[in-house]
């Protein structure tokens, strides 16, 4: 709660620039605080990543550019990728 006359802080996303004076709004990903519209919750490793930095695998969801080389198999024919069961 602000002291009287005090300024509310804002916080801003290190990507697009939204900003906010709630800085629970905003989630550090690699040494940025980032928006909702910013970031991605990756359903393999469950960290937060860049948004622009994700992968949809069939039935389970967003993967990291990291889980998605590591972790799934791409289906050329049917241009998808899965879960590699073997992971």
């Amino acid at each position: 709660m602000p002291i009287d006359n005090e300024e509310p802080t804002q916080c801003e996303c290190g990507s697009c620039s939204w900003t906010t004076e709630d800085e629970d709004n905003l989630i550090w990903v690699d040494d940025r605080l980032l928006c909702e519209d910013c970031r991605a919750y990756c359903n393999n490793c469950e960290e937060y990543t860049w948004n622009d930095n994700t992968h949809y695998v069939e039935g389970v969801g967003d993967y990291c550019e990291s889980c998605w080389e590591n972790d799934t198999i791409y289906c050329e024919r049917c241009n998808s990728s899965y879960p590699d069961s073997e992971s």
